[in-house]
């Protein structure tokens, strides 16, 4: 794989462009040795497929094994006969859209790249698994020749192991009646609908362990009219598996992807040079008196300079393509002679006797069932009570993660906006930002020791949000430059503003567990990532409106939840003095426990603000807050997503650190004066308790509250 930069769409391949693509297709005869060792040989090219597609992948407990750099996708059935794993790279770059999960021996991933495919104005690539089992009652095979090659307008590749025997593929092999009416149909289709086959023909890719049958042709590729001239090479370069099936690499040229910007490692983040820099991007004061564009345009210049600066001085991350930490040079030495008997055994012209290539793969894996043995038994031993979970996490394996498919959406962006509309129900109009912006005359100054507290309370393990910055970066910056982040973060709350470079997050799409099925957006959750240095505002802010609210009124008294103090056991015991002194008069109790349903999500802006403003808030504050709360930006990271920025209503931003505090505010009017009883909440769950002569009244007088609680919603 080669890369030179940015995308074009330029005739000739230009800077920016993936210059190959290659995908490998083995039978790996549900071996778990073997998968490990073809991934291992895939793992020591200097350019590692993008694609490995597998035809009777091992399946344990009903999970397929996992390796560090690719993603597992398959059908879902308890024993999937085929798999595809895909390279993180590609995975970052295009949207990928697995195919319907009909059968366990047929699956296809669509693969979007909106810049094109192979120098086309192609969208869209589909590859097709197979595996076409023996069928004694049918004239075909598992799969019909109708249902593998697929009359497509866009590039199509068909691999797998099929089990035909074809001229076309084996020349020179001597074939009966009944092997050539088989695989008759099957070429027959696809040539009727433009496949050509890229099988290099008389390579053998099957060699039976018995010494008594030959070799032949069974793992075979096709490719469509749209794709074949794009295809570059059939070869079958890879050391053997262990499998009697060769592995086969498939490289086709030019395809045009997005290259998604490299993960950083911060970690290895070299300060020394960053460090001396910092005091020359303290940024100057801006404009007292100037538009909301030139006032985001100053922050995003200044903010972007210190971004540039870290960024440009942290290495890429490169994760290790394998980690395997029961490995040893004996394994080394043993790999590579069982490889050398099986190149042997391959390219020999006379009989061969097998024993040595028996005898150098029995030792080659018995080694390592051994090591991985020694390995996993030593760290057992080793384990604490407190590591016990650990051990049972990597026992069990890891789970793959669920694809979003739902019936009526084809396309990425579909799946995209149908999650969209789930988790963000209304979309909101855009908020036209003031024209001109001054500095509010009530502002308290923003002092490095707010921010330095703000900072102690933010976890380093914290996930990023889009500019992947942690918190350990923004800390280790604020220690070496106390008034770096004072001077950018300042302005925002001075001028009542928060611009839209803070406003955008990703969207982590997860399903749920122990969905029954998960063929509609509801069957997933959304777990939003705001960015950092909007956090640390955020904290700040949190921490001077909390002062401010009780002072003016903006909290009841009786709201427990998300306040410094306070918890559900304040809750609880308050709940029940009040019902224990309400029965010592002789009342009757009862009490109707309420939660508000997406509370969060469905906070207005306006009426946030009018309350603030009512209170006597500070104007600094209130325009912030309704600044904050507009106009914000979310991209949705799933599998196969088009990782798009979309406008969304979000009420309270998920995640933020000042989103309780406000929630708390808003439904500060749902707590009534009740005579007779109480209104008690815990952030979005309320309990309403009243108390008469009877429980029939109680029950009218809740019916009562509830109604009014409704109006004021």
């Amino acid at each position: 794989m080669q890369y030179n930069g940015s995308p074009s769409m330029s005739p000739r391949p230009a800077r920016g462009t993936l210059r190959s693509f290659s995908i490998v297709q083995h039978n790996s005869l549900g071996s778990w040795d073997v998968f490990l060792s073809l991934m291992n040989s895939i793992s020591q090219l200097a350019s590692p497929p993008m694609i490995v597609a597998l035809q009777d992948p091992p399946v344990r407990r009903g999970q397929l094994p996992s390796f560090s750099t690719y993603k597992c996708f398959h059908p879902s059935f308890p024993k999937p006969r085929v798999a595809f794993y895909i390279h993180p790279l590609l995975l970052n770059s295009v949207s990928l859209l697995p195919g319907a999960s009909t059968r366990s021996d047929l699956f296809w991933i669509d693969i979007f790249a909106p810049h094109g495919f192979f120098e086309l104005q192609f969208t869209r690539f589909r590859v097709i698994n197979a595996y076409n089992l023996p069928l004694k009652s049918a004239p075909f095979r598992t799969i019909t020749p109708s249902d593998l090659f697929q009359d497509n307008a866009f590039p199509t590749m068909v691999v797998g192991d099929l089990n035909l025997h074809h001229p076309a593929a084996d020349p020179l092999r001597t074939f009966d009646t009944g092997e050539y009416n088989l695989s008759h149909p099957y070429y027959s289709q696809a040539s009727e609908h433009g496949y050509s086959l890229l099988n290099q023909p008389g390579v053998y890719t099957y060699f039976p362990f018995a010494h008594n049958a030959r070799p032949s042709v069974l793992d075979l590729a096709f490719a469509n009219g749209p794709l074949f001239p794009s295809f570059s090479r059939w070869d079958t370069p890879l050391p053997s598996t262990g499998s009697d099936h060769v592995p086969v690499l498939i490289r086709l040229e030019s395809p045009r992807f997005r290259l998604p910007p490299p993960s950083p490692n911060w970690s290895k983040t070299d300060w020394s040079s960053i460090l001396p820099a910092l005091p020359s991007l303290v940024p100057p004061p801006p404009p007292s008196s100037c538009s909301s564009s030139t006032f985001e345009e100053w922050f995003d210049t200044h903010a972007s300079r210190v971004k540039t600066l870290i960024s440009s001085n942290t290495p890429v991350s490169r994760p290790s393509p394998r980690s395997k930490p029961w490995w040893s040079p004996l394994l080394s030495h043993l790999r590579a002679a069982f490889h050398s008997a099986s190149r042997t055994y391959r390219s020999s012209r006379e009989p061969y006797d097998q024993s040595a290539l028996r005898s150098a793969r029995r030792s080659y894996f018995t080694s390592i069932k051994t090591a991985k043995f020694t390995h996993w038994s030593t760290y057992l031993s080793s384990l604490s009570p407190s590591s016990v979970w650990e051990a049972r996490k990597l026992a069990s394996g890891r789970q793959s993660s669920r694809f979003p498919s739902f019936p009526d959406q084809d396309t990425p962006e579909g799946i995209n906006e149908a999650l969209l509309s789930h988790f963000f129900p209304s979309t909101p109009p855009p908020t036209n930002a003031p024209l001109s912006l001054s500095p509010y005359p009530d502002y308290f100054p923003l002092s490095q020791e707010e921010i330095t507290l703000a900072l102690s309370k933010s976890s380093n393990t914290s996930a990023p949000g889009p500019d992947t910055i942690s918190y350990d970066v923004w800390k280790r910056v604020h220690q070496a430059c106390p008034t770096l982040l004072t001077k950018l973060l300042s302005p925002l709350l001075q001028y009542g503003h928060h611009p839209a470079s803070l406003k955008r997050a990703n969207g982590i799409v997860l399903d749920k567990p122990g969905k029954a099925s998960y063929d509609t957006p509801a069957s997933f959750r959304v777990i939003v990532l705001l960015e950092t240095l909007s956090k640390i505002l955020e904290r700040v802010i949190a921490s001077r409106l909390s002062l401010l609210a009780r002072h003016v009124g903006l909290l009841h008294p009786h709201q427990t939840g998300s306040l410094p103090g306070l918890s559900a056991f304040d809750a609880t015991s308050t709940l029940a003095h009040e019902v224990r002194l309400l029965q010592r008069l002789g009342s009757k109790v009862s009490s109707l426990f309420l939660d508000i349903k997406g509370g969060f999500d469905n906070v207005d802006p306006g009426q946030l603000t009018s309350a603030l403003r009512a209170k006597g808030a500070h104007k600094y504050l209130t325009a912030w807050v309704g600044s904050f709360l507009t106009n914000r930006m979310c991209r949705l990271l799933f599998q196969g997503s088009p990782r798009i920025f979309s406008p969304v209503a979000v009420g309270t931003p998920q995640g933020s650190p000042i989103s309780p505090l406000l929630f708390v505010i808003y439904v500060s009017p749902l707590h009534p004066v009740i005579p007779k009883g109480i209104v008690i909440s815990y952030v979005d769950d309320f309990v309403v308790t009243v108390s008469s002569s009877s429980h029939r009244r109680n029950v009218q007088l809740l019916q009562g509250q509830y109604r009014s609680l409704c109006s004021i919603c």
